[in-house]
């Protein structure tokens, strides 16, 4: 719990005698700070930042140059307090600088679901560090193709920070712990998949022991149960006191620990409804479409999988690997093939990355950073309303706003940001021009004659409503205005 440690320290002010820190990382996918306005991600100013802040505070600037080339090294940057720690007549005083930015590398692996390799320390106090490490000798990405950037909200990021430095210990330790495995996992996966799918699902298995803990479970209620409440009806001849019965059903139930039941649950709870939206980095995991009614069937595979593994040394499946991979077995291949017409099977390992990548910073929304959660429930809110009031415009309206949508998709992926539109191009007629603007879906110059889709929640709003929510071309699109700024 170092990262949390040495924030708090820096909230309190106690880094002040602190000592600067430079620790590199490798990542084989682009990071950039998604909170900088900028039409062009790898411009020299804006590229050099992947998370945004001055050198005190966690910092990551980019070293590679140009920056977007692959593999990117990251330098991070921050002032490590002083730790006093003591084991029996032994004491040691000094900055846990590893500690903490191993801890910061594996959150930001979470965030931009890619394994970020620690490389080590490469300035200390201001006199540089030459350290051999092994880790960079053994970079090794598998990637079926080139990834996308990779968008790092420094203002959501520090609020996780923050959180994390004033949960709750025991929930703090929790997310960490999950946090590492995860990390451990993607670390794992181009190596051997069994165990890199092993980790994702015990990084889950973190969070829902403890977050189920003190949940009580019922004899009657659970299906695990069925065979010996047989057995226990087949007593009722012998006029068994009710006391004994019960008595027999809380020994059942004390002698269980629930680990599937809970690991099924925690997902179901946590799982956000934009995760049955199509994958960005992984588009091939729509091959093997599972639907939303079977989450939990299919949970049950990937657990007994996990099971098999653990206590009998069975591997995962070989299809498990299709989608992530430039090269896999032939019998991957041949099994995938047969998955179309299969009711059950594990799920390919780039599913199971994303629903552990969502499950768990879903759990650092709602439990490590309330106020980040509830600022994207306002958000979404806003949105809702935003989509109500799109579908109450008159038909002229619709028409002409579908247009300006479809002319604005043309630049998606240019380096610009709030392409302008001449109305003669998209408006039906002037009335329909004024409807848009007047209820906040457009910014207008008169002088000109142009229009153009207020900001990127507006232009949410529309695309859900025209596009629908799974096809959204305007989900994470960076050619309209940040909110706020239009």
């Amino acid at each position: 719990m170092s990262l949390a440690w040495n924030t708090r320290e820096m909230i309190d002010g106690e880094c002040a005698a602190g000592t600067p820190i430079e620790y590199h990382f490798l990542s084989g996918r682009q990071l950039f700070d998604s909170s900088i306005a900028t039409i062009d991600i790898n411009h020299s100013s804006a590229g050099h930042f992947a998370v945004l802040g001055d050198g005190r505070w966690y910092t990551v600037t980019v070293v590679t140059r140009p920056v977007y080339a692959l593999p990117q090294e990251l330098c991070l940057s921050f002032v490590c307090a002083h730790k006093t720690e003591s084991v029996g007549n032994s004491t040691s005083f000094g900055p846990p600088a590893d500690e903490v930015a191993f801890e910061f590398g594996a959150i930001l692996s979470l965030l931009a679901r890619e394994p970020l390799v620690p490389l080590g320390i490469r300035r200390q106090g201001g006199v540089a560090v030459r350290l051999e490490s092994s880790a960079g000798r053994i970079y090794r990405t598998a990637s079926s193709s080139s990834k996308p950037p990779a968008g790092i909200d420094s203002k959501a990021l520090r609020a996780m920070l923050l959180g994390l430095a004033k949960a709750d210990e025991a929930d703090a330790k929790a997310v960490m712990s999950a946090v590492k495995l995860y990390h451990v996992g993607l670390s794992l996966a181009s190596f051997d998949m069994s165990s890199a799918y092993f980790s994702l699902v015990s990084a889950i298995e973190c969070l829902s022991g403890h977050y189920f803990q003190k949940k009580q479970f019922l004899f009657d209620d659970e299906v695990k149960f069925q065979a010996q409440g047989r057995a226990i009806n087949k007593l009722e001849p012998f006029n068994v006191p009710a006391e004994i019965i019960d008595e027999i059903k809380k020994a059942a139930v004390n002698g269980e620990h629930f680990v599937s039941r809970k690991f099924r649950d925690f997902v179901e709870e946590f799982l956000p409804t934009t995760f049955w939206v199509d994958d960005d980095l992984y588009p091939s995991a729509s091959l093997t479409k599972i639907p939303s009614d079977k989450l939990m069937v299919f949970l049950k595979e990937a657990y007994a999988a996990r099971s098999d593994f653990t206590h009998e040394g069975a591997p995962f499946p070989d299809h498990v690997q299709i989608g992530f991979a430039h090269q896999v077995p032939v019998s991957a291949v041949l099994q995938a093939s047969q998955l179309g017409s299969a009711r059950k099977f594990v799920p390919p390992f780039i599913w199971f990355e994303r629903l552990t990548h969502c499950v768990i910073l879903e759990f650092l929304y709602k439990v490590i950073a309330p106020d980040l959660d509830e600022k994207r429930k306002m958000r979404e809110a806003k949105k809702s309303s935003i989509v109500a009031a799109i579908g109450k415009l008159s038909e002229p309206a619709k028409t002409s706003l579908r247009r300006l949508a479809d002319w604005t998709l043309k630049f998606n992926g240019w380096a610009l940001i709030g392409p302008r539109a001449n109305d003669s191009e998209w408006a039906t007629d002037s009335s329909a021009i004024s409807e848009l603007h007047d209820s906040g879906l457009l910014g207008r110059d008169t002088a000109s004659g142009t229009s153009w889709i207020k900001d990127r929640l507006v232009g949410e709003a529309i695309g859900e409503h025209f596009y629908g929510s799974g096809d959204n071309p305007f989900r994470k699109c960076t050619i309209l205005l940040s909110e706020g700024l239009d």
